[in-house]
């Protein structure tokens, strides 16, 4: 098999570099209780779980995120706003398999981004929805789970790294995968450079606009178009309209949105 080939995978652990401690925790938790070795976990940022020298990164990546049996998305505050997160939940996402989001390090389930809001998530800062987590995966992907009497300092080390608090003001330098990430955020207000980019276009085109819009105009994929229209109306920035487009909601400008232009000098 060539580096440009996926392996078989049984998980898949999308994550942020900032979450590495806690990716590791998870990763050695999954090894134990579930009879994995390292090869069968993708987990970027972590030893034995990095891609290969030579790979074609976005390619290899693409074909693992397709192949493996369970896919889990830690969703952090830093996980939340990296593109490479968002980037393999999308390429997930449109084909329908197994998706487990777990939530941790202070991020609020309630605020679980764009198609996530709509799956059912694990904080795994709680032993039991840890050991429920471990219970699903047995499940999806088709093996024994060691007992939990076996599993206990694991299991402690998984919850310490989850309760962990994040203090990352601006999204963490993610490992290099292969996706171009060059979305800083802005502090002020809490947008990323493509966000006020979205904002713009809706004072500049001045019109109403839908994700199939913004994706087409920046290039992006829909996930993420949906992912930061989602982010910017929950900040009141945006707002849909009653009406709806090709069965998608019609967003336009606030005069919150416009107001944090200003202060930002972009209009």
């Amino acid at each position: 098999m060539t580096v440009s080939e996926a392996r078989s995978l049984a998980v898949f652990i999308s994550h942020s570099s900032a979450d590495s401690r806690l990716a590791e925790a998870l990763v050695e938790l999954l090894r134990r209780a579930l009879r994995l070795s390292a090869s069968d976990i993708r987990c970027t940022s972590i030893d034995g779980g990095r891609l290969p020298a030579g790979a074609e990164t976005a390619d290899v990546l693409r074909r693992e995120i397709a192949a493996a049996r369970a896919f889990i998305c830690l969703v952090t505050p830093a996980g939340a706003r990296s593109s490479y997160v968002l980037f393999e939940l999308g390429a997930r996402w449109g084909m329908d398999r197994h998706i487990a989001p777990v939530v941790a390090r202070g991020f609020d389930v309630a605020n679980l981004p764009g198609p996530l809001a709509a799956i059912n998530a694990l904080n795994i800062s709680h032993r039991a929805q840890v050991q429920q987590l471990l219970e699903d995966l047995r499940i999806v992907i088709g093996c024994s789970l060691e007992p939990a009497s076996s599993l206990t300092r694991r299991i402690e080390a998984v919850v310490e790294a989850a309760c962990e608090p994040s203090h990352d003001a601006q999204p963490a330098q993610d490992v290099d995968t292969g996706w171009d990430d060059d979305e800083p955020s802005l502090p002020e207000d809490g947008l990323s450079d493509q966000e006020v980019e979205i904002l713009k276009m809706f004072v500049e085109f001045r019109d109403q606009h839908t994700a199939e819009d913004v994706a087409k105009r920046f290039p992006m994929n829909r996930h993420k178009a949906d992912y930061h229209l989602d982010q910017l109306a929950t900040r009141h920035l945006i707002a849909h309209l009653s009406d709806y487009r090709n069965g998608r909601p019609v967003y336009f400008i606030t005069r919150d949105g416009k107001a944090a232009l200003v202060r930002l000098g972009q209009l």
